[in-house]
């Protein structure tokens, strides 16, 4: 089928358009799944800390929640730009169609949708399973941050006031050599010591 030069440039224009909301209707999905999950992708955390001595644990837990708030404002920020951006794409495509249908004939009109249309939902079905995939590690990289901050294990606390003097290990001789106390000293420190060089 020999179209006119215009008719090429307006499809070619109608195509991009097309897969280019596809696209950004995609990104929309996205924040929308974050959004609703209340699970925020890695580029949206915000992480910083105060930077100054020891802070007490209530304050620490308001300035997190502050961050996660202002996390999930600036994906909400980005949800409206993007639905911005679909709802002018579809007005222009909206355009560019109708200038599509004055340039050639219906039956030429109806088979170059035929082949947006099957380029696109090629387009929608490849973005579908990427996207797919991609939710499910975030939901489950999500479910074991949420475990490993409820079952984490606590350190050990030294009952002594001084917590820098831990109580020696024991050691067993079963040789009938006798051991000095450095050599003791040294034993008492692990098999896995390594004296470090000079």
């Amino acid at each position: 089928m020999a179209l006119p030069t215009d008719t090429k440039s307006i499809f070619r224009k109608l195509r991009k358009l097309k897969e280019k909301n596809i696209r950004y209707s995609s990104h929309l999905d996205n924040y929308r799944f974050y959004r609703l999950s209340r699970i925020l992708p890695k580029g949206l955390q915000i992480k910083c800390a105060p930077s100054f001595g020891d802070l007490d644990p209530s304050f620490l837990k308001k300035w997190n929640k502050t961050l996660t708030n202002t996390s999930f404002q600036l994906l909400t920020l980005l949800e409206n730009q993007c639905q911005q951006y679909v709802d002018n794409q579809l007005l222009e495509i909206t355009d560019t169609e109708s200038q599509l249908k004055e340039s050639c004939s219906n039956q030429e009109f109806e088979h170059l949708q035929y082949i947006i249309l099957s380029n696109v939902n090629h387009l929608r079905s490849t973005l579908l399973d990427k996207q797919n995939k991609k939710r499910m590690n975030v939901q489950a990289n999500h479910k074991k941050y949420i475990h490993r901050r409820f079952h984490s294990k606590r350190p050990t606390i030294v009952p002594d006031t001084d917590r820098s003097v831990v109580a020696p290990r024991t050691v067993v001789n079963p040789s009938d050599k006798v051991l000095t106390d450095p050599q003791v000293k040294l034993l008492s420190r692990g098999l896995t010591f390594c004296a470090t060089p000079r």
